[in-house]
């Protein structure tokens, strides 16, 4: 499961135990920009839910549902306005921004590839069943893609671009399994951060520039988020890849002040906050993002990090 909400995520968390095969099963983030990889599930259920879309950001929502589920949506989404007026109760506007018909919505996911496989949809409800038009073939004539086809797939390694899969296969190959190695360590950005928090933290500066709080961007096993920790930082990280996210979790211990201290997520969707952190720190990381997602990396580090960056970024093939 996804939610916005990370309230709703750490009670899912708590409550719910392991749901899915490889954790973790429940994760915080935009509909618009969702912390999967790319056509990470057969099928998405959404009820209640897409009302809550302002209609300026539904194409954004429909593309990225559409980047992670490969065959069916099973969609209920209410056609009039929120009746408990929760949004109203708490100074906000009514929190159903997008009301509208099944014909409508129907038309926004049909821009990305999808058919109307079944509409029962009523006066206050759409309710819309929707494939992918290869599935929808499929179920039409209740034939399956060839096992051939599957196996052409299985075969292909994942695009770099692909950034959780393509790392989730370098990780199973031991990559970065010495878990002594921190780059933001050796490239010297950690004692450089250091030096700098001395200046800004010291009794004569100004307290809205002080510097406690770091989150490592790209944090792999996490040694330079533990190194952090013992200089006094209240230190996180976030990795794409779940390997990495997992050997963090185990080996690092409690590095922050509340945690999870580190979580899985992709750059253009980090699973934080809005100005969670006083400082971001990447080392040898953001050359391996694509130059077409640096515009989104780049935004949501900085809706993430407030005040300072500390950037090392190689400028040479690997």
């Amino acid at each position: 499961g996804v939610d916005v909400a990370l309230q709703a995520i750490q009670m899912a968390t708590k409550v719910r135990g392991q749901t899915c095969s490889q954790g973790p099963c429940f994760r915080q983030g935009s509909l618009t920009a969702i912390p999967y990889g790319d056509q990470s599930f057969d099928a998405g259920l959404s009820s209640d839910v897409l009302e809550h879309i302002h209609p300026e950001d539904v194409p954004a929502v429909v593309d990225d549902i559409s980047r992670v589920v490969k065959k069916y949506l099973f969609l209920q989404i209410a056609n009039f306005k929120e009746m408990s007026r929760s949004g109203e109760k708490v100074g906000m506007e009514n929190v159903h921004l997008t009301v509208a018909d099944g014909k409508w919505w129907a038309k926004k996911f049909e821009r990305k590839g999808w058919q109307v496989l079944s509409d029962s949809s009523s006066k206050s409800y759409v309710k819309l069943v929707l494939g992918r038009a290869d599935a929808a073939y499929a179920v039409a004539t209740q034939a399956s893609p060839s096992p051939a086809a599957h196996a052409v797939v299985a075969q292909a390694p994942p695009s770099a671009r692909d950034y959780e899969q393509a790392y989730g296969l370098l990780y199973s190959k031991n990559y970065h399994a010495d878990l002594q190695l921190s780059h933001e360590v050796s490239s010297g950005w950690v004692g450089t951060l250091q030096r700098f928090a001395r200046t800004v933290n010291g009794p004569t500066a100004d307290p809205a520039g002080s510097l406690h709080s770091v989150i490592v961007l790209g944090c792999s096993h996490g040694k330079g988020v533990e190194y952090l920790h013992k200089l006094g930082f209240d230190a996180s990280g976030v990795d794409v890849a779940l390997q990495a996210i997992q050997m963090a979790t185990k080996v690092r211990g409690q590095t922050c002040s509340q945690g999870p201290c580190f979580r899985q997520g992709s750059l253009t969707a980090i699973p934080y906050g809005d100005q969670s952190f006083d400082a971001g720190l990447s080392s040898d990381v953001l050359e391996h993002i694509h130059p077409e997602d640096v515009p989104a990396v780049v935004d949501d580090i900085s809706r993430v990090v407030k005040k300072y960056l500390f950037l090392q970024i190689a400028n040479f093939k690997e």
